[in-house]
């Protein structure tokens, strides 16, 4: 986390005006009412999807559920990374980016499952059965 960020003059909601420093009001108050907003991770390596022993789960295994992992401002690397992996070629995760938003994905999983259902269906493509 940066601190440079979070300094009172960076937030000037966090510092309390007259009427409310008179009712009792700190900073501390308004900093809990106001936190400043988390970071984005900036790299794959911040974002990437591990499994329960922290493992990297490796590009070809995620699921629609890893691809709600990363952040919207990382859409189109990621859109990018998955199109390389895949020699250029569209892959159901990419058409299922390009319909949503990573964060919709995260927020709506049952809507995107079944949207990357019906695009795999569009691609020929059928689940394996085990």
């Amino acid at each position: 986390m940066n601190l440079e960020n979070n300094s009172l003059e960076n937030h000037p909601e966090w510092i309390p005006t007259e009427e409310q420093r008179a009712a009792g009001i700190t900073e501390t108050d308004l900093m809990r009412e106001n936190p400043p907003p988390e970071e984005e991770p900036q790299t794959l390596e911040e974002c990437r999807p591990v499994d329960e022993y922290g493992s990297k789960i490796p590009i070809d295994e995620w699921t629609v559920n890893d691809l709600g992992c990363f952040p919207d401002s990382m859409k189109d690397w990621l859109i990018k990374k998955l199109l390389g992996h895949h020699n250029g070629e569209e892959s159901p995760g990419v058409r299922l980016l390009r319909e949503m938003e990573p964060s919709q994905i995260a927020q709506n999983p049952r809507v995107a499952n079944a949207k990357m259902g019906e695009i795999a269906e569009k691609m020929g493509i059928t689940p394996m059965r085990t």
